[in-house]
């Protein structure tokens, strides 16, 4: 699982890093989201569900970038 996710986080810290440069970090709204993202994955995980576990991680990188870049075009940051 290690070894699967660690591109990921990489490339997503990354992306994390160049979006709150620009001031377009999510609030403490999207961080409640995002935290309650990551504990519906780990249950999935804890259960031993796998399809639930890569649906919940699908879901959840789809859902945050959606709201990442939503919140750059927002500024202006990019167009």
């Amino acid at each position: 699982l290690i070894t699967s996710l660690e591109p990921i986080w990489s490339q997503s810290h990354a992306l994390l890093r160049q979006v709150d440069a620009v001031g377009a970090y999510g609030d403490a709204k999207e961080d409640a989201a995002a935290h309650a993202d990551h504990r519906g994955i780990i249950a999935a995980i804890e259960r031993g569900n796998v399809n639930e576990a890569v649906a919940a991680v699908r879901s959840h990188l789809h859902t945050r970038r959606d709201h990442l870049v939503a919140g750059v075009l927002e500024r202006g940051a990019i167009t």
